[in-house]
């Protein structure tokens, strides 16, 4: 009995220890996930959103859309938030994310709604100071949302109108204006940040246009409204200027040289959705960050981080160029052979004594079966005008497709070394024309003419 006791004593004992230590060991999982706040650009909530259950970070804020000028100006509109969202709330056009932020820089709120939790880390770019703005009559400004303006313009005036109030509104739209505004009210707004997180607790992402989009099936292209990127360039480069030099000792992440965008994006195509690589890299130096590493280990760390994307983005780089490469010769190659095409038909059309001389030529020669090679556009036409002028097409010579042409005409590949027995073969592949005169007289005894021939 005092044996069986002692044993249940020490079980109980060790399912406590147990339950201790477990609970400890989920403490300390709950204390490593990071806390995240954002405030910028979708490229900082696509950091994690890119990754699987947003890389183990909890997402506690995110403040979009919404230009760090005005935020810095506070020169809001004195509503209640709850009230302007109730007002807005049945109306289309916005996503509820995007009414949020919207009422947000109406209301000046966005960094009263940011303080409402405190992060592990506050991470912020200077994207959004690409955005024109709205100067309202009586001194107030407002972010111009690039993506839904026209809505915005109608929330604005249903809110002015609800409330009584007559205001006209001034677009802002001027370089070196919004770069005075930036002078003049991007202190403040980064001394609230800094009054709301310390230094070590503040990540800036550096953000920049991309001027070309890429995919490796399709090559490189120029992103599309090059004035408005060059616009957009120089304004979140000066931005970029000044945060780095009021937020000095914040953890900087580096934008890597050779960066594309891709027009496969998840939210589209855009100058400032980048391709999948950028978002890893800068998922990889946030997991550095993190980490707590002292100054100098985590700054080299992502100097080692920003080599390996920019040799990557070589990498891509290069692929992407031989794929384009590629695309251009093959439509130069088609825009030459339609200028080929044209050029022939024309010929054809204001010569049209030549159509009755082929038909002489041929009779003469007595050409009753023919086998056409290639089944280019002056091939289907040849097809069509010498069967209904009597002759026989025994065969095309062309690959891929069905074996048959029409379900009527003999189809053979290109790499056939046995002819059918005709009359005639006539080429009509125009980029190849003179070397397969010289080739097919290995393969058959028939007559071998172009289709330049023919008409002359």
């Amino acid at each position: 009995m005092y044996i069986l006791m002692l044993i249940n004593f020490y079980q109980f004992l060790f399912n406590i220890n147990l339950m201790v230590f477990l609970n400890g060991r989920k403490g300390q999982e709950m204390k490593e996930q990071d806390t995240i706040s954002i405030i910028g650009t979708c490229i900082c909530r696509d950091i994690f959103g890119l990754q699987n259950m947003d890389g183990g970070y909890k997402i506690e804020r995110f403040i979009q859309d919404i230009s760090p000028m005005v935020i810095g100006a506070n020169r809001g509109f004195p509503y209640c938030s709850r009230e302007l969202f109730e007002t807005i709330s049945e109306n289309c056009g916005m996503t509820s994310f995007g009414k949020r932020n919207f009422i947000l820089d109406f209301c000046g709120q966005a960094l009263q709604y940011l303080g409402q939790v405190h992060s592990n880390y506050l991470l912020l770019d200077m994207g959004c100071c690409r955005f024109d703005c709205y100067k309202v009559s009586n001194n107030r400004l407002l972010t111009k949302m690039h993506n839904d303006q026209k809505v915005q313009l109608d929330y604005i005036n249903q809110i002015l109108n609800t409330y009584n109030e007559d205001r006209s509104i001034d677009s802002v739209s001027d370089n070196d204006i919004l770069i005075k505004m930036m002078d003049k009210y991007l202190p403040y707004y980064f001394e609230k940040i800094k009054s709301m997180y310390s230094l070590e607790r503040i990540i800036l992402l550096e953000t920049k246009v991309t001027e070309y989009s890429l995919t490796l099936q399709e090559g490189l292209s120029s992103n599309p409204y090059a004035n408005l990127l060059k616009n957009w360039n120089i304004r979140i480069n000066y931005a970029n200027a000044l945060a780095k030099k009021i937020l000095v000792g914040c953890h900087f992440i580096k934008f890597p040289s050779g960066v594309l965008s891709d027009p496969n994006h998840k939210w589209g195509q855009s100058a400032l959705h980048y391709r999948k690589e950028y978002y890893d890299y800068a998922f990889s130096c946030v997991n550095i960050i993190a980490k707590k590493y002292e100054k100098k280990v985590e700054e080299q760390l992502l100097a080692e981080e920003l080599h390996k994307a920019e040799a990557l983005n070589n990498t891509i780089l290069f692929q992407g160029i031989g794929t384009t490469i590629k695309r251009l010769n093959e439509s130069n190659n088609l825009n030459q052979r339609l200028i080929k095409y044209s050029d022939y038909f024309r010929e054809l059309l204001m010569n049209p004594a030549k159509l009755e001389n082929t038909i002489i030529f041929l009779k003469s020669n007595n050409y009753k079966t023919i086998g056409i090679y290639g089944l280019s556009q002056v091939g289907i036409y040849w097809i069509d005008f010498l069967e209904k002028n009597g002759f026989e097409i025994k065969f095309i010579v062309e690959n891929g497709g069905t074996s048959l042409y029409q379900n009527r005409i003999m189809k053979l590949k290109r790499d056939i070394t046995v002819y059918p027995k005709v009359d005639l073969i006539i080429v009509a592949d125009f980029n190849q024309y003179k070397y397969l005169k010289e080739l097919l007289p290995k393969y058959t005894n028939a007559h071998i003419i172009d289709v330049f021939e023919l008409i002359n």
